[in-house]
C-alpha cells in the first residue's frame, strides 16, 4: 500500500485522548492487533481487543461514538477502511469492513470503494513497492521502543496551537518518510524550545490531555536516546527533559530507559545487527 496508506493506520495507534469508554478502546487495541507484532504480552497494550458490532455498540450507547473528538474519529473509520481494503485475511478484512460501514452509516455518510480509497491515498512522492514509510533507524530499536513512537504520530485530538502543531510535524518528520511534502503534515516544523513554550503559551500545554503528553514524552525520550544523528537525538532530549520539568518530574536515565522498553521476554537490541550508527551504551 501507499504511504500514505500507512501512515493513516500509524495516526490510529493511540486511543482517544479524550472521552474514550473502555468499548472505544478495544477497537484501537484490535487496529493495532492487525498491524504490528505484539513485543510485550504482559501490558494491556493489545489485550482485550475483541469488539462486537460497532453498529449495535452505537444502539446501546450512542453517547459513547458521538462524544468523541472528530480528529480522532476520522483516524479511526479511516484505519478500519484500509485494513478492510488490504488486509490478506478475509475475516480480519470482512470485520474492519463492518465496522467502518456502521460508522459511515451513523453519520449518514456514503461508502468509499477500494478504487476511490486507493485515488484518494495515492503518494506524491511514491515510495517504492513493498517499501515501509517508517524511516530505517526505526527498526534497529526493540519493538516496545518503536510503539512508542509510532503513538505520537498523530496530534492532539483537543489542541488547535500551532506551537503545539509544530512539535508533532517535528516527530512524523523524524519517524517517516514525507510521501506527500505538499502538505503540512511534515511541514513548518521548527518548534520553539517547549520550556520557552510554557512560559510564552502556559494555556497551549496545561489545557492538553495527559495521554497526548504522555506520549509525546516518550516519543521525545527514545528519540533524546536512541537517533543516529546527535543533532536531532540532542533537541529531542531538550524536550523530553523540559516535559519532565513542568510535570514536577525527573528526567529518566539511559540505562533505565533501556532496561525498561526492552521487548518480552527480554530481548536485546544490541544483539541485532545494526544498519545506522545508533548510540548504543
Amino acid at each position: 500500500m501507499s504511504g500514505r496508506c500507512q501512515c493513516a493506520l500509524l495516526s490510529a495507534f493511540r486511543g482517544a485522548d479524550s472521552d474514550d469508554s473502555p468499548e472505544v478502546k478495544r477497537v484501537v487495541r484490535w487496529i493495532r492487533r492487525q498491524c504490528i507484532k505484539d513485543t510485550n504480552p504482559k501490558s494491556h497494550f493489545m489485550k482485550d481487543n475483541e469488539f462486537i458490532s460497532i453498529k449495535a455498540l452505537i444502539e446501546q450507547d450512542t453517547w459513547q461514538w458521538d462524544r468523541l473528538k472528530t480528529h480522532f474519529y476520522d483516524h479511526l473509520k479511516q484505519a478500519l477502511q484500509i485494513i478492510a481494503y488490504y488486509h490478506p485475511d478475509q475475516w480480519p478484512a470482512d470485520k474492519a469492513l463492518e465496522a467502518y460501514t456502521d460508522l459511515q452509516h451513523h453519520e449518514s455518510m456514503g461508502i468509499e470503494s477500494k478504487s476511490e480509497c486507493i485515488s484518494r491515498m495515492r503518494d506524491t512522492r511514491p515510495i517504492a513497492r513493498g517499501d515501509l514509510v517508517i524511516n530505517d533507524w526505526v527498526f534497529q530499536i526493540p519493538g516496545h521502543m518503536q510503539s512508542a513512537l509510532e503513538c505520537a504520530i498523530r496530534g492532539s485530538d483537543v489542541t488547535t496551537d500551532n506551537e503545539v502543531r509544530k512539535i508533532t510535524r517535528w516527530l512524523r518528520w523524524v519517524l517517516v518518510k514525507n510521501v506527500m511534502p505538499e502538505q503540512a503534515y511534515m511541514g513548518d516544523r521548527d518548534f520553539i524550545r517547549i520550556k520557552l513554550l510554557f512560559e510564552q503559551k502556559p494555556w497551549a500545554w496545561d489545557n492538553i490531555p495527559i495521554h497526548f503528553r504522555h506520549h509525546v514524552s516518550e516519543a521525545f525520550e527514545v528519540i533524546g536516546y536512541m537517533h543516529p544523528d546527535s543533532t536531532i537525538r540532542t533537541w529531542a532530549h531538550y524536550a523530553y527533559e523540559d516535559i519532565c520539568a513542568k510535570a514536577k518530574g525527573k528526567p529518566e536515565d539511559k540505562d533505565s530507559f533501556i532496561g525498561r522498553m526492552q521487548d518480552k521476554p527480554g530481548h536485546l537490541f544490541e544483539v541485532v545487527p545494526q544498519l545506522v550508527n545508533l548510540p548504543i551504551g
